[in-house]
């Protein structure tokens, strides 16, 4: 009886101590709680559902294969305008480009891909927004490039007793594709922050630099897709964006918890070797969403998620957008909700395990560690 009341004393206790901690520190146990809880949901549904990939949104790869036979990776801008105007003669509802052109080549094939650029009329391409944990800060510029705000939000709103912008991504410089690209094309950021465990489980839709904010990536591909202007996309800070009549619910930080679909490969993946030579036809673009994007291990664009260690980015991106399709997202609990889970959670094991025999007992102690 001692032994059972020594128990109940000790998980009272730790009840109380993680109840504290989450309340004071929820870097502590609030996002630790939260994020195992979202591992957790995607993998059983993960195991549960097998989605055939859809058709909607395809994955142009610049893999192993692809490389091997068209030549070492980073392509020339003859070669990236020829596999970007064979897409677009398919005419895609967008071309989202996930490939950095921060750099020029040289003039005539510069000219050449923005004019490919130019002439499909619905590329987006990726601009990296730098913040002072990346190293590259220093030797990026900070001043706002005129052509930038193109790409910015055109309508922001703030709500009454919302203070976004102290929670928002504040990058101090930013590497947007080469002026002759960006002229041509929408630009979406592609700012990404892991959380502690390294994994990657939100995509900020926004970030604020300057005095302007510019929309993510994979948003601007939807945009793009669904034939809307800047001027119809509205931020409420720190709550959600409307796009057309669409609403996509953000925290205070312009986040959303990925949905992702799967593990690596859920989407249909196209050799970009195949279109070079021909071998896909572009028919087959047709009112579809095209993510080029690079694969091969050698680009260094690998992702760890709660489904997979080594996920290409170009299909995190693709799962963002299928999920702003699908208006599919993911919630976060409300903190009450996780303070409540703790308690009754900490209480049942606590009054639970000491009242069972041991071998039951221990699967249920065991148990509940691995789920968390």
């Amino acid at each position: 009886m001692k032994s059972k009341l020594f128990f109940y004393l000790i998980a009272l206790i730790s009840t109380a101590l993680f109840a504290s901690l989450h309340l004071f520190d929820s870097t502590i146990i609030r996002e630790q709680i939260e994020s195992k809880t979202y591992d957790l949901r995607l993998r059983i549904r993960n195991f549960i559902k097998n989605e055939l990939p859809p058709e909607d949104v395809i994955i142009v790869t610049i893999d192993e294969k692809s490389i091997k036979e068209i030549g070492r990776w980073p392509w020339s801008r003859d070669v990236m305008a020829d596999l970007v105007n064979k897409i677009s003669e398919g005419k895609p509802n967008a071309i989202g480009i996930d490939i950095m052109f921060s750099e020029r080549e040289n003039k005539k094939t510069d000219d050449k891909l923005a004019d490919v650029f130019k002439k499909a009329g619905n590329v987006v391409l990726a601009s990296a927004f730098i913040t002072t944990e990346d190293q590259m800060v220093s030797e990026t510029p900070k001043e706002v490039p005129d052509f930038l705000w193109d790409s910015a939000f055109m309508e922001v709103k703030s709500q009454e007793g919302i203070q976004w912008k102290k929670w928002a991504v504040k990058p101090e410089s930013v590497i947007p594709p080469i002026e002759e690209f960006s002229k041509v094309t929408s630009l979406g950021h592609v700012y990404t922050h892991p959380d502690m465990d390294a994994v990657l489980r939100w995509e900020f839709m926004y970030v604020n630099f300057g005095d302007d904010c510019y929309p993510s990536f994979p948003l601007q591909i939807v945009r793009t897709a669904l034939g809307f202007g800047m001027k119809d996309m509205v931020l409420y800070g720190g709550s959600g964006i409307k796009l057309g009549s669409r609403l996509i619910p953000t925290d205070l930080s312009g986040r959303i918890l990925i949905n992702y679909r799967g593990k690596e490969e859920t989407f249909r993946y196209i050799p970009a070797s195949d279109i070079i030579k021909g071998n896909i036809h572009p028919k087959y673009f047709q009112s579809k969403i095209v993510l080029l994007g690079t694969s091969a291990l050698a680009t260094y664009d690998q992702k760890v998620t709660p489904l997979s260690a080594n996920m290409p980015g170009v299909e995190k991106n693709a799962s963002i957008v299928k999920s702003i399709l699908l208006d599919n997202y993911l919630r976060k609990s409300p903190g009450v909700v996780e303070l409540t889970i703790i308690i009754i959670t900490g209480l049942l094991l606590g009054f639970l395990i000491p009242n069972l025999k041991a071998v039951p007992g221990t699967i249920l102690a065991s148990a509940s560690i691995l789920l968390y």
